[in-house]
């Protein structure tokens, strides 16, 4: 179980045709995937898998916030991270589990939650080390 939703928003196609989201991009990426993390007061900047950067963000946790069982996390293999331009600038609007449209991280779902220290690594390194716009439609390893 996710912490948000148990579907991706591709996967619901009234909530897709009601609310644009036709302007949306999505890129696939293995759970291995490698990207930057660059934290403020932390250098220099660390590799880490995309995978273990959800975890250490706190978003694979069920809704009660436990975190999910080790065997849980080791199965999910493909993750997909939703993404727009807004004012010529790219937006992440969901990352879910590919393979089973479970919502891992979502903007909307936040509604009037603070933005944590946590969503801004988890964003901030994905739109600096992401290649968001060079993988759509392809699996990125």
């Amino acid at each position: 179980m996710g912490n948000i939703t148990e579907t991706s928003v591709f996967e619901n196609s009234k909530k897709y045709s009601e609310n644009h989201y036709w302007n949306f991009d999505e890129t696939i990426y293995a759970s291995s995937y490698l990207i930057g993390v660059d934290e403020p007061n932390v250098p220099p900047i660390r590799n880490i898998t995309l995978l273990a950067l959800l975890s250490e963000c706190g978003c694979l946790t069920n809704n009660d916030g436990t975190p999910f069982p080790q065997s849980e996390i080791d199965g999910i293999n493909n993750l997909a991270i939703v993404w727009y331009y807004k004012d010529d600038e790219i937006h992440i609007h969901q990352i879910y589990n590919h393979d089973t449209g479970e919502v891992y991280w979502d903007y909307e779902s936040m509604g009037n939650m603070d933005w944590t220290d946590n969503d801004d690594k988890l964003v901030g390194s994905i739109l600096m080390y992401g290649n968001l716009q060079e993988t759509i439609g392809v699996n990125y390893v």
